[in-house]
């Protein structure tokens, strides 16, 4: 295993070496940061996936009140967020998005709220969002694939599947609750 995990940090410190370069130059190519991006994000979730079993393993060889100790650290350390004060906590929004209550957001889940979510910046229902009715936390220019100034349904859902994708850490096609976490927090959420 530590052959695998310095394998795995020196892939991850590559990937940021590379994104540190790529971001330092005077008009950085969105496309190539994007890739950065998610070339680190690979990275952690390998190195991720390589560490959690020497975790599991050491906390069970903790006793009783070390565990608590832990889990104490723990939640300080990786606090939940609030939520928005009057808004829907993380668990109620992952609950409006499990339709069928199994504990796993699957894309046609998510489907129907992104498609309402384009559909409410579509102010004037003529099927394309422009800058003036785009409300969406990523730049505009993220969706705007063919760059004709105005962000069609497909454009819209293909961004939103690629991210659905992108946090399905263990590429079992659905978001668990600690996925959705982990989107909600990137998110701002």
């Amino acid at each position: 295993m530590a052959k695998n995990t310095i394998a795995g940090n020196a892939a991850l410190k590559r990937a940021y070496e590379k994104y540190a370069v790529d971001a330092a130059v005077t008009t950085p190519s969105l496309a190539l940061i994007n890739r950065d991006i998610d070339a680190i994000g690979k990275a952690q979730t390998h190195l991720a996936q390589l560490m959690v079993p020497y975790h599991l393993k050491a906390y069970a060889a903790l006793n009783p009140d070390q565990q608590a100790v832990y889990r104490k650290l723990v939640a300080q350390s990786n606090p939940v967020p609030e939520p928005a004060v009057g808004g829907p906590t993380l668990e109620q929004r992952f609950g409006r998005l499990d339709a069928n209550n199994d504990g796993y957001i699957t894309w046609e889940e998510a489907l129907p709220s992104r498609t309402s979510d384009f559909d409410k910046m579509d102010k004037n229902q003529d099927k394309r969002v422009t800058p003036d009715e785009f409300g969406g936390a990523l730049p505009f220019a993220s969706f705007d694939k063919n760059k004709d100034g105005a962000i069609s349904k497909a454009e819209f859902l293909d961004v939103h599947h690629r991210m659905f994708m992108k946090f399905d850490a263990d590429g079992d096609k659905r978001i668990s609750p600690s996925e959705f976490a982990t989107a909600q927090h990137a998110a701002g959420k």
